[in-house]
């Protein structure tokens, strides 16, 4: 199935009716392809963890937080969260959870922004807590992958380095904690399947993360949007 996103007017997957009204503060226009939820890796688990989120409630559920959210507007419309933002900064915004104990695995699938310009991503993040330093990997550009560094969700510190050509529409990303080694491990996919996800890098953090969400940094300025269609934990 697919769900058209003509000039902020999203249709919805399921039943492919128009859903009224602009998306608030997303007027640039965005045109994707939504996989099915009912087949492959998109499927909803057949029981699912309490962290995770299809986004199929009529505003964001209760077990998310803002994190640095300024002006960014969240939009859960079409079994799709979409976050708006108009502005040019160096900052990470966004939402999250508290992480679990132990070890633990996240996965997201985050669709291409509506601008496809070098300075405008979305990504799955992990943190050190809401005001200290951030390691995040996600979509850069028109089909690029890049992971991004903050020292705090206000300073950029490094980016990890960008691959062009890893992307079309819509990729996965995966955020693997180990506990014991204290290390981060953050990955991408094109396809979201088990085996199939390539290491960007890693980072021994010195520190035990206790936030992990979904972001968006747009450091371009103008109308801009980004998407994701599911967070999940699967271990």
């Amino acid at each position: 199935m697919t769900s058209d996103w003509v000039s902020g007017i999203p249709r919805h997957p399921h039943d492919g009716a128009d859903i009224l009204g602009d998306v608030p503060n997303v007027t640039s226009v965005l045109r994707v392809h939504v996989d099915s939820h009912l087949r492959g890796v998109d499927a909803v688990p057949l029981d699912p963890d309490d962290m995770d989120d299809e986004f199929r409630t009529s505003s964001l559920n209760a077990k998310w937080s803002d994190i640095n959210i300024g002006g960014v507007t969240k939009t859960t419309i079409g079994d799709l969260l979409v976050m708006g933002v108009n502005e040019s900064v160096d900052q990470m915004r966004g939402i999250y959870q508290s992480t679990p104990s132990g070890d633990w695995t996240i996965r997201a699938k985050l669709l291409r922004p509506t601008d496809v310009t070098d300075f405008i991503n979305n990504f799955l993040f992990v943190g050190e807590n809401t005001t200290g330093q951030q390691y995040t990997l996600g979509f850069w550009g028109t089909n690029a992958i890049r992971g991004i560094g903050f020292a705090t969700p206000t300073s950029i510190a490094v980016a990890a380095g960008s691959e062009s050509g890893v992307w079309a529409v819509h990729g996965y990303i995966e955020i693997e904690w180990d506990d014991t080694a204290g290390d981060v491990f953050l990955r991408y996919s094109n396809s979201g399947a088990d085996g199939d996800f390539l290491q960007h890098h890693s980072v021994t953090t010195g520190f035990t993360p206790t936030i992990i969400g979904l972001g968006i940094t747009n450091r371009r300025g103008g109308q801009r949007a980004v998407v994701f269609e599911w967070f999940r934990r699967i271990a």
